[in-house]
């Protein structure tokens, strides 16, 4: 389960927090080149790197500083 944050869905897409187990479809999302390309994703693209950006993602709504949401299935809560 995610932490409190904003925690959307229309029941087609739910948007949320990313928490720890996202690590491993965030990290292989950010190998498609497209998303290296039309994004700020660092490159290469490490577990490393999504796992920080699953704690900066926390930290930065705790302090007020910015909301980062990722996109899943509504019913199975995978990551699209």
């Amino acid at each position: 389960m995610t932490s409190s944050g904003p925690d959307l869905s229309d029941g087609t897409v739910r948007l949320r927090m990313p928490d720890r187990g996202d690590v491993d479809a965030i990290h292989e999302a950010c190998q498609d080149p497209a998303i290296i390309r039309f994004t700020r994703v660092p490159f290469p693209y490490s577990r490393l790197h999504a796992q920080a950006f699953v704690r900066n993602a926390q930290h930065e709504l705790r302090t007020g500083t910015g909301v980062h949401l990722v996109a899943a299935d509504p019913q199975t809560d995978a990551l699209l």
